[in-house]
């Protein structure tokens, strides 16, 4: 997925991700399923996404 995003970028073609973690308890009080955020944060897989801008994943 880093790597399309990486293309995408490139081309300039708008591009969102579907992202895969394992989730254990399904509305974020885990944190099992964060992902890494450009500006610092994670957000939940289960409960934000599973699909995020490509841009504001910190791959």
């Amino acid at each position: 997925m880093a790597g399309v995003a990486r293309l995408c970028r490139e081309a300039g073609v708008a591009c969102r991700v579907s992202m895969e973690r394992m989730m254990c308890c399904g509305f974020g009080a885990c944190g099992t399923c964060n992902v890494a955020m450009t500006d610092g944060t994670y957000k939940s897989c289960c409960k934000d996404g599973p699909v995020f801008d490509a841009e504001e994943v910190a791959w």
